[in-house]
């Protein structure tokens, strides 16, 4: 059929994605964050559709002294879409 979509081999099933969509929208570990007690670096695309970057603006401020890093342009595989420079974010807050 021309035009027609048709999924990647790699897509998993639709019962999979389902089950991941409630695990996600059940999770909530917001009211956990407060209690942290140790440097943290979080990293967060600017243009992310899945999680808004005002997401990274909460986790950061709901955990004292945390550092956000808010890559521009990148979505919510930042780790893939800029590896060279989370790498960099990660070994630099390891080394602090």
């Amino acid at each position: 059929m021309r035009g027609a979509i048709r999924p990647r081999a790699d897509t998993p099933p639709i019962a999979v994605l389902r089950e991941q969509h409630g695990a996600v929208v059940a999770h909530d570990a917001y009211g956990r964050l407060r209690g942290l007690a140790l440097p943290t670096l979080v990293v967060h695309g600017s243009a992310d559709q899945i999680l808004d970057a005002l997401n990274g603006d909460l986790i950061a401020s709901l955990i004292a002294g945390a550092r956000l890093e808010l890559l521009d342009g990148a979505g919510h595989l930042l780790f893939w879409e800029q590896p060279e420079r989370v790498a960099q974010l990660v070994r630099e807050h390891a080394a602090a």
